[in-house]
Formats: structure tokens, C-alpha cells, sequence
């Protein structure tokens, strides 16, 4: 899907200076600090405000976020993305089933939503998996590393995550 839209990409002609992408979507950053998403969007993963399947194309502005600083940083999984803001701000959309963008919320979010840590975060990574027991479950899990040098996961069983 995301080798697909270079021609969209073109025609917008944003300066990209960061990009993450899985088999389903990608998510990349301007120059401006503004993050888009294209590609599938049936968890909400771009971004963009849409649940769409296979075949959304954008690349459509991924919400309005609300942070001082401008977005450095995108990180995608197969059903969630996060983006880092250079204030440490991050954000998290697409699938939420296991918790992988709040501790709290368990909603999947079509466009960003605040991942309160209460401290800035400095790196952020997520991943995607499949529980295979008697069907196919996706199951998400998100990790950051704050300023101060904590490292704090959340989502997917927590078995998984130490």
C-alpha cells in the first residue's frame, strides 16, 4: 500500500524528515513538525479522524495535536502508531484493545490522542503481535523512555513486557 502513493506525496511536496511505516500504513513527519498518515486506517492507525480498510490513500494531516513543541518522531505497528512531539509530548492512535495508547482508556482513537506519562519522553518504540488461540486477536504494546532515563511500558499482557 505505501509504495502506492509516492505520486500523492510528490504532489503535496512536504519536506519529509522522518518516517515509519509497517505493511498496512506508514506515518511520516514534515519539516513543519506535522505528522501524516496514509495507507490503511481500519484501526484508526493514521491518524486521520477515519476508520477506513484497505485502500484509504491520504496523505491526509494527522489531527490537531496540542503541544508547544513540533512533532520529531513517528513510530508504527501493524494497529497503533505513536508520534513524539520535541517537548516530549507523545501521542497515540489506531487500536487500543490492549491498552497500547493509555493504561486507562481502551478505546481505539482515530486521531491523536494525549499519552499522559507525566514526564517527557525522549525515545518511544510500539509493536504489534497475534494471539493465535482460537482466532486471530491483535495485540498491541507501546514503550517510551523519559528524560529522566525511566523506562515505562504499557499495552499487551503484561507477561510480555517484563
Amino acid at each position: 500500500l505505501c509504495g502506492s502513493v509516492s505520486s500523492v506525496v510528490r504532489a503535496a511536496a512536504p519536506v519529509v524528515t522522518h518516517v515509519s511505516m509497517t505493511h498496512e500504513h506508514c506515518i511520516f513527519i514534515d519539516r513543519n513538525g506535522e505528522a501524516y498518515g496514509w495507507g490503511s486506517s481500519y484501526d484508526g492507525a493514521t491518524g486521520v479522524g477515519a476508520f477506513a480498510g484497505f485502500g484509504f490513500v491520504g496523505p491526509l494531516r494527522a489531527g490537531a495535536l496540542r503541544t508547544a513543541g513540533r512533532l520529531r518522531r513517528a513510530v508504527t505497528s501493524g494497529h497503533h502508531s505513536l508520534v513524539l512531539a520535541t517537548d516530549g509530548a507523545l501521542f497515540g492512535f489506531g487500536a487500543n484493545a490492549s491498552h497500547e495508547l493509555d493504561a486507562n482508556g481502551g478505546v481505539t482513537a482515530s486521531r491523536p490522542l494525549l499519552v499522559s506519562l507525566n514526564e517527557k519522553v525522549t525515545a518511544v518504540q510500539c509493536g504489534t503481535s497475534f494471539e493465535n488461540t482460537h482466532r486471530k486477536v491483535a495485540v498491541g504494546a507501546s514503550i517510551a523512555i523519559t528524560e529522566n532515563g525511566t523506562t515505562m511500558t504499557w499495552g499487551a499482557p503484561l507477561a510480555w513486557l517484563g
